[in-house]
């Protein structure tokens, strides 16, 4: 029997770099992931194990604390973005000369609250960014970083769910565009927000609204049949968007918006049985195809066409049942085969 395909994830490689100031043996014989910590002080130079002992979250209390203390910035970079690290060595490591470090600290969810507000006040941008981007900041130091004059703070304050009602009311009135882009994408912003916003002659802050899965649906059914088409597709990719509005947006003479609806994994059975029949089956049909909240029934018979990029679409669908994918996998042709074995 052929095992349901599992969703593909995808790993970004980061290389690490050497650490270059830590010419010492490392005597500590904690067991890491199987290896052990004592090694020489050529090795600890050469092979970039201190970075990898100071970011793994399975390093010993008492090594991430020594290695705090590492006269290399990038081995204290990463003690400070190690989601383990403890809050006191977090506090002592937000007063480091290196900016680097600061960074890692203002972004690390665990650091503390009034070390977080210390650092929202930082003269270097980047800091002030990354605390402006931490969920655990408090409002008041993100009511401050509103008014921040580098734009990408203020972006930054705009995307946080944990900005308060007040704040994101100040931040949609911003000079900046950007900013008030940011506000009308927060799933956290007020209704009333969303609603002015929807309201703007701005094509895009109304197609960024209808993105919102926090949208009101009286909102939503207005931009559903909205003068421009871009708009129309982002209420029907819309998660939130109720059967209702997806169900006519099926029948949108723009196949780009029938093609967004069909992704939809929120679309009803219904929706998603008459977009399987579109009239334009390169764009609509293939969206189905690859949905994968797509009914068994559909996938099933998009398995049995002829068409071979439907196939491997199907093959590709981390929802197709197994009995499925065994039929794929005895496909004639080779890339939906290869596609089923991957």
């Amino acid at each position: 029997m052929v095992k349901p395909k599992a969703k593909r994830e995808t790993t970004r490689r980061t290389s690490v770099r050497e650490s270059n100031g830590a010419g010492r043996s490392v005597k500590n014989r904690h067991p890491i992931g199987g290896t052990s910590l004592c090694v020489t002080g050529f090795q600890w130079r050469t092979s970039g194990l201190g970075l990898n002992i100071a970011f793994n979250p399975s390093t010993p209390v008492d090594v991430l604390v020594a290695l705090s203390r590492d006269k290399d910035h990038e081995v204290r970079a990463r003690i400070a973005a190690n989601p383990t690290t403890p809050t006191a060595v977090l506090k002592s490591l937000s007063g480091d000369e290196n900016p680097d470090v600061r960074e890692e600290v203002a972004g690390n969810p665990n650091t503390p609250p009034q070390v977080l507000t210390t650092l929202s006040g930082d003269v270097t941008e980047d800091i002030r960014v990354k605390v402006a981007s931490n969920p655990h900041a408090p409002k008041q130091a993100l009511e401050t970083l509103a008014r921040d004059s580098a734009r990408e703070v203020r972006e930054a304050v705009a995307r946080n769910e944990s900005a308060s009602e007040s704040t994101l009311e100040s931040l949609a009135r911003d000079r900046n565009h950007d900013v008030r882009l940011c506000v009308a994408e927060n799933p956290k912003a007020p209704a009333h927000i969303l609603e002015k916003f929807a309201e703007r002659k701005d094509y895009f802050i109304r197609g960024i609204v209808a993105s919102n899965p926090s949208t009101p649906v009286s909102v939503l059914s207005t931009l559903a049949t909205d003068d421009e088409s871009w708009v129309t597709q982002r209420v029907a990719s819309n998660p939130a968007a109720p059967p209702a509005i997806l169900e006519e947006l099926a029948k949108h003479k723009d196949p780009t918006v029938r093609r967004e609806a069909a992704m939809n994994t929120s679309a009803p059975v219904k929706v998603l049985e008459k977009l399987a029949a579109d009239r334009n089956r390169e764009q609509v049909r293939a969206s189905v195809a690859i949905n994968t909240s797509a009914p068994a029934a559909l996938l099933k018979a998009f398995a049995a066409t002829k068409n071979s990029h439907l196939r491997f679409l199907v093959a590709a669908n981390a929802g197709t049942p197994p009995t499925v994918l065994g039929s794929l996998a005895r496909d004639k042709d080779d890339t939906v085969r290869e596609e089923v074995a991957a």
